[in-house]
């Protein structure tokens, strides 16, 4: 008895909006609805989450600094053909370069590669046509400067 008085005394000191609640609560039923809002607030957390993943591995991609990776993603967007880049590739292997990506941006390394593994004999016909087809789409309207 004693606690239904400190209830009604507590009840008389709260404004509309909280006696409502108050009574929705003290009803029952309402497990469903704070279940609802527990459950948005964690599938908002755990989206935030994904998304903050998502965004941080996109730049660590971004950041990458490999030099063999960037002529191979550049190997791809230039319009060669599949032996073209073959023979690029292992002229380069073979040259070990540190920045494979300079043979694609200059005519004179490129062409003094050619002219030292052209001289080991380590090439056969198709090969160096390949190579000289290779340097005609990359360098168009230059002129070979080796042998």
């Amino acid at each position: 008895m004693v606690n239904t008085l400190v209830m009604l005394a507590q009840a008389e000191t709260l404004n509309p909006g909280q006696r409502s609640v108050r009574e929705h609560f003290q009803e029952g039923g309402s497990l469903g609805a704070v279940a609802l809002v527990i459950f948005c607030v964690l599938m908002g957390v755990f989206l935030a989450a994904v998304l903050t993943a998502l965004a941080r591995s996109g730049r660590k991609t971004v950041q990458s600094n490999d030099p063999r990776r960037l002529y191979r993603d550049l190997l791809q967007r230039l319009s060669l053909s599949t032996p073209q880049r073959r023979v690029l590739t292992r002229l380069v292997r073979e040259a070990q370069l540190e920045h494979p990506a300079a043979i694609l941006l200059s005519p004179k390394l490129l062409d003094e590669c050619t002219a030292r593994w052209e001289s080991g004999g380590r090439w056969v016909t198709k090969d160096l046509q390949d190579l000289q087809q290779a340097r005609t789409v990359l360098f168009p309207g230059s002129t070979s400067t080796g042998p």
